[in-house]
């Protein structure tokens, strides 16, 4: 039987599963967002596995070309005019009708949209034009089986994982079968398209269709066109909401974004979309009423292609790297944007306009400041993560920083950590720096930390973030759990350091709450800039590991009783380490092909043993009572190791060398440590508890000043009422001296 929780993520609704069940044990239900997921009804299912075996996601198939032929393709100006591009599908489907076939695609149903079957010119028409929102298969698979089944010609198109779907369900190839795909952006929810008609249409008209590539203005500056019972409403698809939620990628199904079937080779035989960029090989090829890209993918494909070149104004072949450029989801999925969650959790509750607004509202409670965007760290990523469920946890909302001016592309594009940020963490828009010091004259506070923010040698380049230059003058800075990186005898003799610290001694006096996250960071505050501070241990200790736990549920692997080893400067002693003692190792380091933050969490949380020398990875050792073994780092810095294991009271597994060892040490008494630990996690959760929701601050610098601030105010408030009270002590010839009650009074009532 299918497992729904283990496909969840991946499902694309193709419905393939649902069509093939033979006690029609499966029906297709929306969920939350609005997305038809297969549900099974476990009294009907026989647990024959048909499902499972024929899932397109679990049993992916590529037979077709890795170098697909490239063409341009423009049908007559007629056809091209009532077409999304170049007009490819409907010369296509013409040709199976006039040989008796049947086409197979999507069509407006009240406002929803669904694939049917059809030999009428009139249903070619409504299948005309993209529809930017998932149809539902309906029944459309087996219709088309038995009309193959009937030596019936058949044209099917779709999306890529819709063809999947198809092949899937028919498990071979019939020579009268043609499918054609789409270049698929991604596939948007249907919940969504009803928000926006809801909002769009009066309660008294009746929706019709919508045209969501209306060519009004040209090819490449297409309007949104909807037709309703009592008017025609058309607007630039720039300013339509829907469009933006759709092209912003705010609103596609969770599949769309490790989609495996946009890839070459492609699923159909050919593949259609728009050829944007084509003007770049051949200004001849682009006269801006549209031109269809045509990938021909086998040899049935180069047959139907060849079939109506006839009817075609203009085919042309290209370099297939030219059709890459213009439409790079030939070759990867959509990037979905980090605001999707939130975005589609709001849309439960919300209207569209008000969904998308939150989205690119950058309010909050408080802004964090880390590094949370660094690539392929998941102890940054998992401590931005921890830091953000701390200060919700106090009641209180919170995005993390994402900046303009140092924004790291290569994470952005790729990454392991940037998927998780997307899935797990909330941040702002791209803010510039102006951007940023405005959003921070609204909000409660600034925090930077946790992690090696104030290690200068590695915030040279961006001082001024992670010191909080930027923030407004009215808005609280915090610094929670920051960390120097060295300790004070190596931060004192550095010579950049000393002059970085000179910089830094102004801005830090400017503070209303500084804690660190190592002993040796409280000596260099008091030290070298003269301030008290707290010590606060690591945020990742902080929050319920019952969220940890659901990260590490989201993997697929197992790790159990494994050895598993995260050392992020592996030399040759390490090597002969794991030689030593025959370690059968597997490595979450792996560069090339990086490990998902919930297989890391999840390695480490099942593993029988972890091999490290990062201090993260040591964190969540300790976290679920994992036997380790913990390299101190000296070149990465070494006092955070020290912090923790004054902390903890563990001792036998940091080690200094992987030379000489002649045992595996034992796993820690964890029965001892926790208690230790715990005493320190609370501890520093009530002072926490205070610094946020009572504005707790320990600058004293700072609150001095503010004092007398507050004291000068006063005497000029004062001096200035009691000025008013003789202007009106002399209008009304009444002596100052004897109304020096009412004066009192009311200097009380100015204060």
């Amino acid at each position: 039987m299918l497992n729904i929780n283990e496909v969840q993520s991946d499902c694309t609704g193709c419905s393939a599963c649902f069509a093939l069940c033979p006690v029609n044990a499966i029906s297709m239900k929306e969920n939350s967002e609005g997305f038809l997921y297969p549900e099974i009804d476990e009294a009907k299912c026989t647990n024959c596995g048909l499902c499972a075996k024929t899932c397109p996601v679990l049993n992916s198939v590529y037979l077709n070309s890795d170098e697909p032929e490239c063409h341009a393709v423009m049908a007559g100006d007629d056809i091209r005019k009532g077409s999304t591009s170049g007009g490819v599908f409907p010369v296509l489907a013409y040709k199976f009708l006039e040989n008796g076939g049947f086409v197979c695609g999507a069509v407006w149903d009240g406002k929803r949209v669904i694939h049917i079957v059809s030999d009428k010119k009139e249903d070619i028409e409504r299948m005309r034009s993209s529809k930017y929102l998932q149809s539902s298969m309906e029944n459309c698979y087996c219709e088309i089986k038995q009309l193959l089944q009937s030596d019936k010609e058949v044209l099917f198109t779709g999306t890529p994982c819709q063809i999947a779907g198809l092949n899937a369900f028919l498990k071979k190839d019939y020579e009268k079968l043609t499918t054609v795909e789409i270049v698929c952006h991604g596939v948007p929810s249907p919940k969504a398209f009803r928000k926006y008609l809801d909002e769009t249409l009066n309660v008294d008209e009746e929706f019709i269709s919508t045209n969501f590539r209306d060519k009004v203005n040209g090819w490449s500056k297409y309007f949104v066109t909807t037709t309703t019972s009592k008017r025609i409403l058309s607007e630039s698809a720039r300013k339509n909401i829907y469009i933006k939620t759709f092209l912003d990628n705010l609103c596609l199904r969770s599949s769309c974004e490790n989609c495996k079937f946009n890839k070459i080779p492609r699923q159909a035989d050919l593949t259609i979309g728009d050829f944007w960029g084509i003007g770049k090989f051949s200004k001849k090829l682009n006269d801006k009423k549209g031109t269809s890209l045509v990938l021909v993918n086998n040899d049935k494909g180069k047959k139907n292609l060849d079939s109506i070149r006839q009817e075609l104004k203009t085919i042309a072949k290209v370099p297939l790297e030219y059709a890459v450029k213009g439409n790079p989801v030939l070759v990867g999925s959509s990037l979905v944007n980090p605001k999707r969650k939130v975005f589609m959790k709001n849309l439960e509750t919300k209207s569209l306009t008000d969904s998308l607004k939150s989205c690119f509202d950058n309010s909050c409670d408080f802004l964090i400041v880390n590094f949370w965007d660094s690539y392929n760290n998941y102890g940054a990523v998992l401590t931005a993560y921890a830091m953000q469920e701390l200060i919700r946890g106090f009641g209180f909302t919170a995005k993390c920083l994402k900046d303009a001016e140092r924004i790291n592309k290569r994470m952005i594009k790729a990454s392991v950590q940037h998927k998780f940020a997307n899935q797990f963490l909330d941040f702002t828009s791209q803010l510039s720096f102006n951007e940023a010091v405005e959003l921070t004259k609204s909000i409660k506070g600034v925090i930077v930390g946790s992690d090696q923010v104030f290690r200068l040698s590695y915030i040279s380049r961006s001082p001024n973030k992670y010191l909080l230059g930027f923030v407004d003058k009215s808005c609280r800075k915090l610094a929670i759990s920051a960390s120097f990186g060295v300790d004070k005898s190596e931060f004192v003799k550095n010579t950049s350091y000393k002059k970085m610290s000179q910089k830094a001694n102004k801005i830090l006096q400017s503070f209303d709450y500084l804690s660190c996250r190592e002993i040796s960071g409280k000596e260099i505050y008091k030290d070298v800039y003269n301030l008290d501070s707290d010590a606060i241990i690591d945020p990742v200790f902080l929050i319920p590991k019952d969220k940890y736990n659901k990260i590490a549920e989201c993997s697929k692997i197992d790790y159990t009783d494994k050895v598993v080893s995260y050392v992020l400067d592996e030399k040759d002693a390490y090597k002969d380490f794991v030689g030593k003692f025959d370690l059968d190792v597997i490595k979450l380091n792996d560069t090339e092909n990086p490990v998902k933050v919930e297989d890391w969490i999840n390695a480490i949380k099942s593993c029988k043993l972890l091999i490290t020398d990062s201090f993260h990875g040591t964190c969540f050792a300790i976290i679920f009572n994992k036997p380790f073994i913990c390299l101190t780092n000296k070149s990465r810095g070494i006092a955070r190791f020290d912090t923790l294991r004054a902390i903890t009271g563990i001792e036998n597994n940091f080690i200094s060398s992987f030379e000489n060892i002649e045992t595996l040490p034992e796993c820690p008494n964890y029965q001892k440590v926790n208690a230790s630990l715990n005493a320190e996690i609370k501890r520093c959760l009530e002072r926490l508890e205070n610094v946020i929701k009572n504005n707790y601050s320990n600058n004293l610098n700072k609150t001095e000043y503010t004092l007398k601030k507050t004291i000068q105010i006063r005497k000029y408030a004062e001096l200035f009422l009691f000025s008013i009270l003789r202007m009106i002590a002399k209008k009304h010839r009444v002596k100052i001296d004897e109304k020096l009650d009412v004066i009192k009074y009311s200097l009380d009532w100015g204060r």
